[in-house]
């Protein structure tokens, strides 16, 4: 794929794991490490500071593409408490 990788990453932070609302959004624009082509695999790209004890999830916006076209695709991570 001439095209793969996230387009967004948006963080949601929640103090009882219930209750989430946005805190941040990082855009392939600002960090163009986030898109790549063919099967290139990177890890840990972006690093959120959060605080001790609260609740995070990301949702990624991931896309593939080629000249023909492309899809993407909205998934969430798993919920995770950060902790020091």
């Amino acid at each position: 794929m001439p095209e793969i990788g996230a387009k967004t990453i948006s963080v949601y932070e929640s103090t009882d794991g219930q209750r989430f609302h946005w805190v941040a959004t990082y855009e392939s624009s600002d960090y163009p490490i986030m898109m790549g082509s063919g099967s290139v695999f990177y890890k840990d790209v972006i690093t959120h500071q959060g605080t001790v004890g609260r609740y995070y999830y990301a949702k990624a916006c991931v896309y593939a593409g080629n000249s023909t076209g492309g899809d993407e695709r909205y998934c969430n991570t798993a919920i995770k408490r950060a902790i020091a």
